[in-house]
């Protein structure tokens, strides 16, 4: 979310859709309207790829070059963005206790992925948690962004591509907000029945930020009343 404002509801959730935004459209979608379910599905696509996806693939300090690119940060994100989207696609507000399976899940369900089906427990351990709990791969897993080594994923030497990893990701959004195509997980974020629990959860957070004691601000809680009713 972007900078903080005195009223929660103008709290950017992508670049100019706010909570506000998601509360008109989500009501809208609720009632059937399709430009709605599609504005929704846009703009969580649109915060993925500018917070996540470009950073990773284009540095953006002044002083750096294409070198200051690592394979670990980009696994790093693409972990977050797997864990992030599966509970947009199964509409679960937070992936407690869930962590593992919403890999396995991916992983499944996700042709670009189907190298590492077999492997989602050990990559979660290895890559995933290693990455994000110790700041290093374990058990003999390696990453890499030489497409000319590794494609993809070698099982041999259990070395993941990151960038080939990123980029198979990146396709996974497109087409989880894509429409022209009834099959899951295509278009499946223009649905409305699972964003809505997720994005629900957000404006739950935001209810509480910047206030003291956690208070809500006023008329917040009936607006937030009004978003579950409509869902």
């Amino acid at each position: 979310m972007r900078a903080l404002s005195d009223d929660p509801k103008q709290t950017e959730l992508a670049k100019g859709f706010t909570v506000a935004d998601y509360e008109d459209a989500r009501g809208k979608a609720k009632a059937g309207d399709v430009a709605d379910k599609n504005r929704i599905a846009e703009a969580i696509r649109q915060r993925f790829t500018e917070r996540y996806i470009n950073p990773a693939n284009a540095p953006s300090c002044k002083d750096c070059d294409p070198s200051c690119k690592h394979g670990f940060t980009m696994m790093a994100i693409s972990c977050l963005m797997i864990e992030a989207l599966e509970s947009f696609r199964r509409g679960w507000s937070n992936t407690n206790g869930r962590s593992e399976a919403a890999f396995c899940y991916f992983f499944n369900t996700n042709d670009g992925f189907k190298d590492l089906r077999g492997h989602c427990e050990q990559f979660y351990k290895h890559i995933r948690c290693g990455i994000l709990h110790q700041a290093e791969t374990t058990g003999g897993w390696k990453v890499t962004r030489d497409k000319t080594k590794v494609p993809f994923f070698d099982s041999g030497s259990l070395t993941i591509n990151a960038q080939c990893f990123l980029d198979n990701l990146s396709m996974v959004l497109i087409v989880m907000s894509s429409v022209g195509n009834s099959m899951p997980p295509h278009g499946i974020l223009r649905t409305g029945k699972t964003w809505s629990k997720k994005w629900t959860h957000f404006a739950r957070i935001v209810a509480n930020r910047g206030t003291k004691g956690g208070r809500r601000p006023k008329g917040f809680t009936e607006g937030l009343r009004l978003i579950e009713s409509a869902g």
